[in-house]
């Protein structure tokens, strides 16, 4: 591998300055090569200061440890190849401010160790630190370029991957069968409240059952779109003035509407009372025993 491999996974023509997102992807391209060339990069630095040592004014040397960080950007690698490309991005930034951290102190001490010869007017002891101290400044700035291009790899790789998830998500609610959203509020079959209400609890998903076709059962999609900020998709996608059955409640609601930052506002069909749940609670009971939206049968069959 030559020197100048470690920039060949992220090529990009910098004498040509490219602002549409489609061209700098064609230029910034992410592989696995781009974190291991890193972890090579950051490998060959060994941040050492030389120092004098007042009794004897001998030259100590002392190291500042980068162990955390090519480990932060070695886990990154196998983050990515394993699809998990956001936490890949998180290590990578990490381990580039940690890099940026150590080399910050790097400098200082060294420049405190170099003053300190060319105060005392050792200029022989001030050459020495400095054929010791500059071959590692030149290490430092290619690791440095190598951490810039993959972290804005990494940013258009995910910007993509959004929209990909993104027009995925679109084909297939158009692609889903239809659910009518706009419709009469509708009856409840007659003998159903009174079959559920005395019913057992175990019975309960029997006799809507009985009552009602289950025209869909719904599924939720949460996702992270930003570090604060997360987005929410049901299908079908919660219709409103429809009856709702949800199996780990053992609720049977009328839907009345839905804030979508927070609440869900609901008729409790048995109980007559109009209510409101949290759209967490919603999602969890989506996910966790399942919601099921109702049609009522025209002739139900009542099983004594």
């Amino acid at each position: 591998m030559t020197e100048s491999d470690p920039n060949r996974s992220l090529r990009a023509d910098e004498s040509e300055k490219q602002t549409p997102v489609e061209t700098s992807v064609n230029a910034l391209q992410v592989d696995e090569g781009a974190f291991m060339n890193l972890t090579s990069a950051i490998q060959s630095i060994h941040l050492k200061v030389w120092v004098t040592m007042a009794n004897s004014g001998t030259l100590r040397m002392e190291s500042i440890a980068l162990s955390d960080e090519r480990a932060l950007v070695h886990a990154a690698g196998r983050l990515f190849s394993q699809g998990a490309a956001e936490e890949a991005t998180k290590h990578i930034r990490q381990a580039q401010t940690g890099f940026d951290r150590k080399k910050a102190e790097w400098e200082r001490r060294v420049r405190q160790s170099e003053d300190d010869s060319a105060r005392r007017r050792a200029m022989r002891e001030l050459q020495q630190k400095k054929g010791y101290h500059s071959p590692i400044t030149s290490r430092i700035t290619p690791a440095e370029n190598q951490f810039r291009r993959l972290v804005e790899a990494l940013d258009i790789h995910l910007t993509l991957e959004r929209k990909r998830e993104l027009a995925a998500k679109q084909q297939s609610l158009q692609s889903a069968s239809p659910v009518s959203t706009e419709r009469e509020t509708l009856a409840l079959p007659g003998g159903f409240l009174e079959a559920f209400s005395t019913a057992v609890a175990s019975q309960h998903a029997t006799i809507v059952k009985q009552f009602f076709d289950v025209e869909a059962e719904l599924t939720v999609d949460v996702a992270t779109v930003e570090p604060k900020q997360v987005t929410v998709t049901f299908q079908p996608p919660l219709p409103k003035n429809r009856l709702y059955y949800f199996v780990d409640a053992d609720l049977v609601i009328r839907l009345r509407r839905v804030k979508i930052s927070s609440d869900v506002f609901y008729h409790d069909v048995v109980t007559q009372q109009n209510n409101k749940m949290s759209l967490q609670s919603v999602i969890e009971s989506v996910q966790r025993g399942g919601v099921w939206l109702l049609e009522p049968k025209p002739d139900p069959i009542i099983r004594a």
